[in-house]
């Protein structure tokens, strides 16, 4: 046999042959590193007909929308919510890209003097749901993590300002805990749940699904599809305009950055969903990539 005859196959082939080959060995690699769809996180509401999409933002485009779903973003001079000396609201730090909501905190001085550049989004102005009762909530979210001293928050508060009751989902403060995020709810006179749960996993080096079932009997919290929280105090609310708050803090609790936190910090959100089974209810036409409840990552990480 000739010394040409032991030569490997792959060397033989034409070369258009190989690259033909090349090309389809990379596509099964590819193919085989993917990571899978994750499936959807179970849901109080999952197959429930009676509740009905009145809510959806899944950051599609590059911008917010700001004309019928939020108000945004809040400033220093906005008592939606509160501000510290130590920090200033900023409109640079909201943005919208790769199909997510991105808020930021950044270090100062800001344009006031502050030392903390924070960020902050609410519904205000633009009723989701009328009363809370009977309504889901659920947003998944990447918390801000290397955060000590920082918060992230998703929650509901009454209109027209800052004011009880307040129903916190998720306000995760690392530096109390990596594990759990607060789920408190205060009823106008009293907190009559603070709740930290302790999931074990650190919450902010992932995207989670943050849900809230919110009926005339029981406020139910959930961390992908997980039950962590429940009360049944004063949940039969009349107020009609709660709506719901994003935010990227810094500070709380007289706790603030120090030398190992990362500074600027993105807190970020894939989706807001509302969901409502209140009568006269009426359904949106959701966005595009648009997943239903628990969603736990369509076209994105």
């Amino acid at each position: 046999m000739s010394a040409s005859s032991h030569q490997p196959i792959f060397s033989m082939l034409h070369r258009s042959s190989r690259a033909t080959l090349l090309a389809l060995v990379s596509n099964l690699v590819l193919f085989a590193c993917a990571a899978p769809a994750l499936a959807a996180v179970y849901t109080p509401i999952t197959g429930d007909s009676s509740y009905k999409i009145v809510f959806d933002d899944e950051f599609n485009g590059t911008s917010l929308n700001t004309s019928t779903k939020w108000h945004a973003p809040v400033t220093q001079h906005d008592n939606t919510y509160p501000n510290s000396n130590m920090m200033q609201m900023l409109v640079g730090n909201v943005s919208v890209h790769d199909g997510l909501l991105d808020m930021m905190v950044t270090r100062g001085p800001t344009p006031d003097g502050s030392s903390y550049g924070t960020a902050a989004i609410t519904t205000r102005g633009h009723t989701i749901s009328g009363q809370p009762i009977s309504v889901y909530w659920e947003a998944r979210i990447k918390n801000m993590d290397q955060a000590f001293g920082l918060m992230s928050g998703f929650w509901t508060d009454t209109a027209p300002n800052w004011n009880f009751p307040e129903n916190d989902f998720n306000e995760y403060w690392q530096a109390q805990s990596i594990y759990s995020t607060r789920q408190n709810y205060h009823d106008g006179a009293n907190w009559v749940l603070q709740s930290n749960y302790n999931t074990g996993m650190n919450l902010g080096a992932a995207y989670h699904v943050y849900g809230v079932l919110w009926t005339p009997t029981a406020i139910t919290y959930y961390i992908d599809g997980v039950q962590t929280a429940q009360t049944t105090t004063n949940t039969n609310r009349s107020n009609p305009q709660f709506y719901a708050i994003l935010n990227a803090s810094a500070g709380g609790g007289g706790i603030w950055p120090n030398g190992t936190t990362l500074i600027p910090n993105h807190m970020l959100v894939d989706y807001v969903h509302v969901y409502s089974a209140q009568a006269g209810a009426v359904a949106i036409t959701p966005d595009a990539n648009y997943g239903g409840p628990g969603d736990n990552g369509t076209g994105v990480p």
